[in-house]
């Protein structure tokens, strides 16, 4: 099996699951379920576990949001179509729950070895039940980026000074900063606490952080001008600016 690297958890509660043979058969249950709805019986001839299992894992599944029972409903299997649809009155037999992921499930299995690679499938299937928020676009976006031959090697975090230590405290102060009419008042706090608060030999650090950004956030600027530039493609980019504009 594909491992997922530790950056990769989005959700703690992943590398949770695995860590105990329950909680694999969770994150096992939830990977078929990423096919589409299916029933109690069905997911137990596709597991192997016994229907108290299933029935078990099911109930945990619904309590912790990851699973949303349907009742009343058939499973409609057509490719890009919804996977459940209204049980017809004049059908005699009433049709057996079905379980389906709920957006919660889907940021949880994002990374999962045996379905990241097949998301966007995951995504058509669920198109129709679930509600993608910003959060899985994120997600996506990160997982475009690792597979991609090019971008996967800016994964790692930039930093753009190399005295992070010292960088951390000052950035709420340099990064949106105090209110506006409050930044003299501010600031000369904040020197009077670094004189008291850092010893003597390692004050110049803190001022040495603040130098040598200034030449790295004129290249920042240039790079974010242009990327905004490049973004300018986009058509929803180009909507965006049109409607500003008017």
């Amino acid at each position: 099996m594909i491992r997922v690297s530790k950056e990769d958890y989005i959700d703690p509660r992943y590398k949770k699951y695995m860590k105990s043979k329950k909680g694999e058969k969770m994150i096992t249950l939830l990977r078929i379920l990423t096919e589409r709805a299916f029933t109690r019986d069905e997911l137990r001839d596709r597991t192997g576990f016994s229907l108290g299992e299933i029935r078990n894992l099911l109930l945990e599944a619904v309590d912790e949001n990851f699973v949303a029972e349907i009742r009343g409903t058939k499973v409609q299997r057509s490719r890009g179509r919804s996977i459940t649809q209204p049980y017809k009155k004049e059908e005699t037999t009433r049709p057996p729950s079905h379980y389906a992921l709920t957006s919660e499930a889907m940021w949880l299995m994002r990374f999962d070895p045996e379905t990241r690679d097949r998301w966007k499938e995951v995504e058509r299937t669920y198109d129709k039940t679930v509600t993608f928020t910003a959060f899985d676009s994120y997600a996506n976006l990160l997982y475009a980026i690792q597979k991609h031959p090019i971008l996967r090697q800016y994964r790692k975090p930039y930093y753009f000074m190399d005295q992070v230590l010292q960088q951390v405290p000052l950035n709420p102060f340099t990064w949106g900063g105090p209110r506006e009419g409050e930044m003299e008042k501010v600031y000369d706090e904040l020197v009077k606490v670094i004189k008291e608060s850092v010893r003597s030999e390692h004050i110049s650090a803190y001022y040495r952080v603040l130098e040598d950004a200034i030449s790295e956030l004129n290249v920042i600027l240039a790079r974010h001008k242009l990327l905004m530039k490049k973004m300018q493609a986009i058509p929803e980019v180009q909507q965006h600016l049109d409607e500003r504009s008017q």
